[in-house]
């Protein structure tokens, strides 16, 4: 059930591309579901600090693949600290897409990884527009960072109604959620 959702917002997101772009993919799950739904047709530019991403985008015919340097985390194999957070704030990308660790309408953005949630900070203040990606199981969910909070964010794509508390927050400073 998680991954058939995390694959319907990496569809989503996907959706929002526009040629040209230049992309950042965040860590996690659902950031590799986003880059599994890129078309081969898309052309444009993606930074990461998710190795997995950029194996995943490797061959594709028509993107450029940047990567953070940074540590490397095992599982999601995300890369961070000063190293990918100085990587993000030379970039200025059209769109972001953020993992989280939880969305709640008061902690907003969190994080369980203090160095990725350092790293999202510069991606969002850097960022014309960004989106969380979040599946319902990470609604109402605090992790131990702050990221961001939802006034700071375009909007939220994820695969059910979110809680209300969530959806005002977003629109009460124009952000938008999206449904897949």
């Amino acid at each position: 059930m998680a991954s058939e959702a995390k694959e319907r917002i990496g569809k989503a997101a996907a959706l929002l591309l526009e040629p040209g772009q230049f992309v950042v993919l965040d860590v996690g799950t659902t950031a590799l579901s986003v880059a599994r739904a890129i078309p081969s047709d898309f052309r444009g530019t993606v930074a990461t600090n998710s190795l997995l991403v950029a194996i995943e985008l490797s061959n594709h015919p028509n993107l450029v693949v940047h990567v953070a340097g940074g540590r490397l985390r095992g599982g999601d194999m995300a890369l961070s600290n000063s190293n990918a957070q100085n990587f993000f704030r030379d970039l200025h990308p059209d769109i972001a897409f953020l993992g989280s660790g939880g969305i709640d309408a008061e902690a907003g953005l969190t994080d369980y990884y203090l160095e990725e949630a350092a790293a999202r900070k510069v991606i969002i203040q850097n960022s014309a527009v960004s989106y969380v990606l979040a599946d319902s199981s990470k609604f109402g969910r605090v992790a131990r960072h702050r990221v961001a909070g939802l006034q700071e964010l375009t909007g939220l794509i994820t695969e059910s109604e979110p809680p209300a508390t969530i959806r005002e927050a977003l629109e009460k400073s124009g952000g938008v959620t999206i449904i897949a």
